[in-house]
């Protein structure tokens, strides 16, 4: 499974406010069917890329952040039992709040 969370809220986000994909495309150093790949989910941004995209798009960059992170587990825990991926995200946020 592809969880396409970032992508679909990149698309979103650049629709509803009628940038060209062209556009975001210059500012992150890609062309316009590059971004086109990103925003279906087909292509992974890199490095600072999401950090202009955020600014292009006027949105803070720890949303996009926590979206590209919700996709990457989204995509290991698939490859799990539900069972065995909700006790690891229980684990997890066990392990997170007790740091804290």
């Amino acid at each position: 499974m592809k969880s396409k969370l970032l992508s679909d809220k990149l698309y979103y986000l650049r629709a509803t406010q009628r940038i060209p994909q062209k556009e975001i495309a210059l500012a992150i150093g890609v062309d316009a069917t590059t971004y086109s790949r990103i925003e279906k989910g087909d292509r992974k941004l890199k490095g600072n890329q999401l950090s202009i995209i955020a600014e292009k798009l006027h949105v803070d960059e720890s949303e996009l952040h926590s979206l590209w992170l919700a996709d990457k587990l989204a995509e290991v825990l698939a490859k799990s039992t539900k069972d065995e991926a909700f006790t690891a995200m229980r684990i997890i946020q066990e392990k997170l709040y007790s740091v804290s």
